[in-house]
């Protein structure tokens, strides 16, 4: 493009991708009130940026201890900032013909200037991340690719973030996190070898059919599947700690059902306290799905 002319080769394909590519950002009225620049960008006291994401297990724990969160204002500030430097790179866009090279170098500059608060808006929330990785690296993934993906869905939960919702951030992220994790994990831990739920056809009177947890070499289908991890995800049920570690690792984290002595290993506890855990949570488990 001749427009690119006199941008570094950096620059120009910077540019050209931007161009390609539709800008997304959540508008808001103050971005077209006057003096909005000015608004938007008073002065606002933020914490440093926290040090690297530790990889190593040991290490994690103590870093989501040592990560402060943003305030709601502090986050209102930031988004604000980072959909206005979006919403002015496109308005540029949109207007490019016939624009000159120091246009488009502003708009390169509002974007890139959106990706930096973007980034420290990441940086500032991995304390989530961490957390979560420190949750679920009892499952197949690990460490390593659990923290690639949360970062992954963190961005994604940033761009897609309203500050016009009644809710902090941190608490939509690890909603959102934590969806894209059991997506992950169905994909990973291969769920088609393995069913916690079965169901059996409807008798000829109408009746619910029962509810079994079984492994899928049987045959059986999973029809309620996303269910059961939603109540897990949720804790509907309100159940502790340790049996929704036992659960999950039972019936929900590896591509086979893993042994009660394996799991009372794994959670140092007994077999016994596995076996009693499940004869206690799988029948509140089946009556849930009896109301689906």
């Amino acid at each position: 493009m001749n427009q690119l002319q006199g941008l570094s080769e950096a620059d120009a394909k910077f540019a050209e991708k931007l161009m390609t590519n539709r800008i997304r950002f959540k508008d808001n009225a103050v971005f077209h009130a006057e003096e909005a620049e000015k608004t938007i960008f008073e002065p606002v006291e933020l914490p440093p940026e926290p040090s690297d994401v530790p990889f190593m297990l040991e290490d994690i724990k103590e870093f989501t201890e040592t990560v402060t969160f943003l305030t709601r204002e502090q986050e209102k500030s930031l988004f604000l900032r980072l959909n206005y430097c979006k919403f002015r790179a496109q308005e540029i866009k949109k207007n490019l013909s016939g624009q000159s090279i120091s246009d488009i170098s502003a708009m390169i500059s509002w974007y890139k200037q959106a990706l930096a608060i973007r980034a420290y808006i990441a940086k500032m929330n991995m304390r989530i991340t961490t957390k979560l990785v420190y949750d679920f690296v009892g499952n197949s993934l690990d460490v390593s690719e659990l923290t690639s993906e949360a970062n992954l869905f963190l961005i994604q939960a940033i761009d897609g973030f309203d500050t016009e919702l009644n809710t902090k951030f941190s608490t939509y992220a690890y909603h959102a996190i934590m969806r894209g994790f059991w997506k992950k994990m169905k994909e990973k831990t291969k769920i088609n070898n393995f069913a916690p739920v079965s169901l059996d056809a409807d008798d000829d009177n109408g009746n619910k059919p029962n509810v079994e947890v079984v492994d899928r070499s049987s045959g059986m289908n999973i029809e309620y599947l996303d269910t059961i991890q939603k109540i897990m995800y949720d804790n509907s049920l309100g159940l502790t700690d340790l049996e929704l570690n036992v659960i999950k690792e039972r019936y929900l984290n590896t591509d086979k059902k893993q042994s009660v002595a394996k799991v009372a290993t794994l959670l140092s506890i007994s077999s016994g306290v596995v076996n009693e855990i499940e004869k206690r949570v799988l029948p509140r488990i089946r009556k849930c799905l009896e109301n689906v």
